[in-house]
């Protein structure tokens, strides 16, 4: 027979398995909180706590009382759980997010610290360079016009005139073509 101090013992035990049952909750509470699952991770991260929950309480339970599963380890489970929930999970919540908001800052500052020399040489790197272009942009702009007024213009003008000199000379062949293929004109009286 199992003496009273090891039932209370093994009791305590299935009691405190509810309460860290009810722990592991609310963290996966504050991830779905986070994380805002949709309907497909919900259903994976249900699966994902309740294996935990589950291989969770077979350890302690296998610890605590020898794997023995009877009514008082349901009924325990369930007083762990219940108190959990009524009295400790507002509190653990409150904490579980501010631990997680100290973290994100806690990173942000350790990024900003690691990231500082980057930006520091972006900035001493890239505004010289900035300005440089915003001056060469000038440049190139105003040397559009001496390009265009030298290159450009002169350019199309001749375009112009040999298209010009095409036309007048291409109906000139046109009309020595069709003097040739024509019927002669009667001559002049």
């Amino acid at each position: 027979m199992v003496s009273l101090y090891e039932q209370f013992n093994s009791f305590l035990v299935t009691v405190s398995t509810g309460l860290i049952m009810g722990l592991v909750y609310d963290i996966y509470w504050l991830l779905r909180y986070y994380l805002h699952f949709r309907k497909i991770g919900t259903g994976i991260g249900d699966l994902i706590f309740w294996s935990i929950t589950t291989a969770l309480a077979f350890f302690l339970l296998l610890v605590g009382n020898w794997g023995e599963v009877r009514l008082y380890v349901f009924l325990g489970i369930l007083v762990g759980l219940g108190l959990y929930l009524r009295w400790l999970s507002p509190v653990a919540r409150r904490l579980l997010v501010g631990l997680v908001q100290v973290l994100v800052k806690l990173i942000t500052i350790i990024v900003t610290v690691i990231l500082w020399p980057f930006r520091l040489l972006r900035k001493l790197v890239l505004v010289p360079l900035g300005f440089l272009g915003m001056a060469l942009h000038r440049v190139l702009s105003g040397g559009k016009r001496v390009t265009r007024r030298f290159v450009a213009d002169p350019v199309a003008r001749g375009i112009q005139r040999h298209k010009q000199w095409q036309r007048k000379h291409i109906r000139g062949v046109k009309a020595r073509l069709h003097s040739l293929w024509s019927k002669p004109k009667p001559p002049e009286e």
